[in-house]
């Protein structure tokens, strides 16, 4: 039980994070809204109906994780096609997504297998060094995150080119 309200907790902050981070007409947020409560319905029945003897909520962490994966794959996808900012690796949200992305495919296999192979002498050593290491990770980079700043992306809002600096002054100041 304890698992699964953690589950239910660690999604439901990745969601609303992740909701903040897109413009306010953006259609990801009706999305990012049903999967959550797709997710949370999905949950509750693996907790009471599916696996109610389980101690780990094994299949509800294996489809959390994929659904975190394809959004913070897409958000890597929107960074990439609608920011005018050369540098997005310098900002606090890249960093969180990158950070969960990383994690969350880490521990993936190690999360799914740990109902049936959980008694395991062999697997649970190898799940210690895994889901230290991935914590580890994790860590560091959510602290090399925040001392980034935080930039919200607005498409609709046009900007100004006139201080953009591309580093190209060498190829502006040669002359054919």
């Amino acid at each position: 039980m304890i698992f699964a309200s953690y589950t239910f907790i660690e999604f439901s902050f990745f969601c609303l994070f992740y909701y903040y981070l897109f413009p306010r007409k953006h259609k990801i947020k009706l999305v990012i809204f049903g999967t959550w409560l797709g997710f949370i319905i999905f949950a509750l029945l693996d907790l009471f109906i599916i696996n109610r003897d389980q101690q780990f909520d094994s299949f509800a962490i294996g489809i959390e994780s994929l659904i975190l994966i394809l959004l913070c794959g897409y958000y890597l996808y929107y960074q990439v096609t609608h920011t005018l900012n050369m540098m997005v690796y310098n900002t606090f949200n890249f960093w969180v997504i990158v950070t969960f992305f990383l994690f969350v495919s880490g521990t993936f296999f190690l999360y799914l297998l740990t109902d049936s192979m959980g008694d395991d002498p062999d697997f649970r050593k190898y799940y210690l060094f895994i889901n230290y290491g991935a914590n580890i990770l994790k860590n560091l980079l959510l602290a090399f995150a925040f001392t980034r700043p935080f930039l919200k992306i607005n498409p609709e809002k046009k900007t100004q080119f006139e201080n953009l600096d591309l580093g190209d002054e060498l190829i502006l100041s040669q002359k054919s």
